[in-house]
C-alpha cells in the first residue's frame, strides 16, 4: 500500500502521519508551499530520503513525531493522550499491504470494533460519545507499537516517482479498466511528479472509483486494489 495509508479516527482527528506531505516550509502569504520552496532539499534519490539512517533510526524519528503531534493535536480538543513512549515499545513493523489490518486487529484488542480494508482503510464503528477520547489514544497507541516504515510514507523520491507514473500508466489504468471502471484522464509526467514534490498528493487512478456507494464500500474497494495493487512488487528499496 502507498500514497495513501489513512487511520481514521472518530470525531477527534488525532493526526497520524503516515501518508505526510513534503514537509517543506509554508508560504507565508498562501499557507501553502511555493513551487521552489517544495523542490529545495527534496529528495532525488532513495538514498536521498534514507539520508544514512538506519531502518531503526527512522522507526524512532517517526514514532517521536507521530507522539509530539498526536498529543498536540488532542490538547486541542481538550483530551490528554497520557502516553509515555518507553510504556509502548514497538512489537513489529508490518509490511505495507497488511498494516490496514495490523492496526485493525490492534483496536480490537484494546475492545474497539475496528475494520480494515485493502484499499489502506482502518476504522471503528459504533464509539459512544465517552469512549472517543480511549478510541484516539488506541489509535495513538497501536501506530506506536505496529509502526509504518517510514521509507513507505511520503515524500517519496522523485526516482520513485516516475516509477509509480510509469507504473499507473502502464498497469493500473489498464486493469482498472478492464474491470469496468473509467479513470479519469492522467495529467502529464511531468506536471504529476511536479504536484507530487509541491503537494503530496495529485492525481491517483483509484480516486475516480471512490464516488457515489462505492466511495463507502471498504470491501468493494478493497477488492479492486487487491486485483489491481498500486504498488510494483520491486518498489521499495532494501535497507537495514
Amino acid at each position: 500500500m502507498r500514497r495513501y495509508i489513512v487511520a481514521m479516527t472518530v470525531v477527534i482527528p488525532v493526526l497520524l502521519i503516515a501518508g505526510c506531505g513534503t514537509g517543506t516550509a509554508e508560504d507565508s502569504a498562501t499557507g501553502q508551499s511555493s513551487p521552489q520552496e517544495a523542490s529545495d532539499g527534496y529528495p532525488e534519490t532513495w538514498d536521498d530520503k534514507l539520508d544514512g539512517k538506519s531502518r531503526d533510526e527512522l522507526i524512532e524519528d517517526y514514532r517521536i513525531e507521530l507522539l509530539a503531534k498526536s498529543t498536540a493535536n488532542a490538547q486541542e480538543y481538550g483530551v490528554d493522550l497520557d502516553i509515555d513512549l518507553e510504556d509502548y515499545p514497538v512489537i513489529r513493523v508490518p509490511e505495507p499491504e497488511e498494516m490496514p489490518e495490523v492496526q485493525a486487529q490492534c483496536l480490537r484488542a484494546q475492545g474497539f470494533d475496528a475494520y480494515s480494508s485493502a484499499d489502506g482503510s482502518v476504522w471503528t464503528e459504533s464509539v459512544p460519545d465517552d469512549q472517543i477520547p480511549a478510541n484516539n489514544r488506541a489509535f495513538t497507541i497501536c501506530e506506536l507499537q505496529y509502526p509504518i516504515d517510514p521509507v513507505t510514507s511520503g515524500p517519496y523520491p522523485r526516482e520513485a516517482l516516475d516509477t509509480l507514473y510509469d507504473y499507473d500508466i502502464s498497469t493500473v489504468v489498464p486493469c482498472l479498466e478492464e474491470l469496468g471502471y473509467v479513470v479519469e484522464e492522467p495529467p502529464s509526467k511531468e506536471s504529476w511528479v511536479d504536484a507530487m514534490v509541491v503537494e503530496g498528493i495529485a492525481w491517483n487512478p483509484y480516486d475516480s472509483l471512490k464516488t457515489g456507494e462505492l466511495a463507502s464500500d471498504h470491501a468493494k474497494l478493497g477488492e479492486i486494489y487487491t486485483a489491481c495493487p498500486d504498488t510494483p512488487a520491486d518498489f521499495w528499496p532494501s535497507y537495514e
